[in-house]
């Protein structure tokens, strides 16, 4: 599928803000005399605006309106003073939206921060980075989780929601994705860790800026990304059989479009065989597995008329067990579906698939 669009969160995903946050309002509760936090509980205050912040971080007997209103309003001149001493972006950040800017990929900002907080700190730290759109809250604007903003954001800019990403460190950015339409993608460099983000539903999991990279440019432009390679490129397949059915995609792009197989992608560099196959199939069918062990390994190569090598994967199935999630197409697939032993014989099915599943599961005709 091809991005047209990435949506960032800002804290925690393209800057880190963590102790300047904790710094303004620990200044707050001590200005009223109220204890203060460690700088890591704001790990689990932050992420969803000035107001819930505050009421986090207050002692639950003194979360009236009245003090609420009147620490928020502290926090927010303290912070407007204090944001810049510690705050920086990530390792990795501004050459991330350097070579996504230089690939034609449209980017933009959406976060729960202060609008005008939000434009300052990308106009100062992330200086010549021609973002689409910087939204923060307050300027008319539904807070994460609601999907308003995200959905206006990607009206205004021309793009449907299936072809956006939306990246961030929180289970509330996830949450924003997921009722937007958009590919849900958990930056894990930021405050929350990567069980959180996959229980909250990310599909993508990323371990470090330059892992988007590796995502997104090979879908820009589609199956040219991927041909006439310099060396061979590793792969997985996960054969998923639930009940009496095996779970199947039907390819969208060459050098097997149209054609049924077991769904499977590229392995990405430092995943596991069964990381990745559990990634892949996330990603192309909606479907969760548990990805066990090798069963069949095999060269999938293509010539031009030339001689020249146009394909080249070397593929590794895995064994894998069903663990929750209804078959959607996504990704590189035009169709998924669970096909009985029955529908097998009428489709088109990749002949080493129809092989695997005869000789190694005892399924097919």
């Amino acid at each position: 599928m091809t991005v047209q669009l990435i949506l960032f969160d800002l804290d925690g995903t393209l800057v880190d803000s963590l102790r300047d946050i904790a710094e303004s309002m620990n200044r707050v509760l001590a200005d009223n005399g109220l204890p203060v936090h460690p700088v890591e509980a704001y790990t689990r205050f932050i992420g969803d605006g000035i107001d819930v912040l505050v009421e986090r971080a207050l002692p639950e007997e003194h979360r009236s309106a009245e003090t609420q209103a009147r620490c928020a309003r502290r926090m927010r001149s303290v912070y407007a003073e204090r944001w810049v001493r510690h705050t920086r972006p990530y390792p990795g950040i501004a050459r991330l939206l350097e070579t996504l800017h230089g690939a034609g990929v449209a980017t933009a900002v959406l976060t729960n921060k202060p609008h005008a907080s939000a434009t300052e700190m990308v106009n100062r730290l992330l200086p010549g980075h021609p973002f689409a759109r910087v939204w923060g809250a307050g300027e008319g604007l539904p807070n994460k989780p609601d999907p308003g903003g995200a959905l206006r954001l990607a009206a205004e800019l021309g793009v449907h929601p299936s072809r956006c990403m939306y990246v961030g460190d929180m289970p509330v950015d996830v949450q924003t994705a997921l009722a937007a339409g958009m590919i849900p993608t958990g930056a894990t460099w930021g405050l929350r860790s990567l069980s959180e983000l996959f229980d909250a539903g990310a599909r993508l999991l990323l371990r470090s800026p330059s892992d988007l990279l590796g995502w997104v440019l090979p879908h820009a432009d589609g199956a040219d990304a991927v041909r006439y390679p310099v060396q061979a490129r590793a792969a997985v397949g996960a054969v998923v059989i639930h009940g009496d059915r095996v779970l199947l995609v039907k390819r969208a792009k060459p050098p097997a479009q149209g054609v049924w197989a077991i769904p499977g992608g590229g392995i990405r560099l430092g995943e596991s065989l069964q990381e990745a196959a559990e990634r892949e199939i996330l990603e192309e069918t909606g479907v969760v597995v548990r990805a066990g062990e090798p069963v069949f390994a095999f060269d999938a190569v293509e010539r031009d008329d030339s001689g020249a090598v146009r394909y080249h994967y070397v593929i590794v199935d895995l064994e894998a067990a069903y663990a929750e999630g209804t078959p959607r197409a996504g990704d590189d697939a035009s169709a998924a579906r669970w096909v009985s032993r029955a529908e097998l014989a009428s489709l088109d099915v990749n002949p080493r698939t129809r092989h695997l599943l005869a000789e190694r599961f005892g399924f097919g005709t």
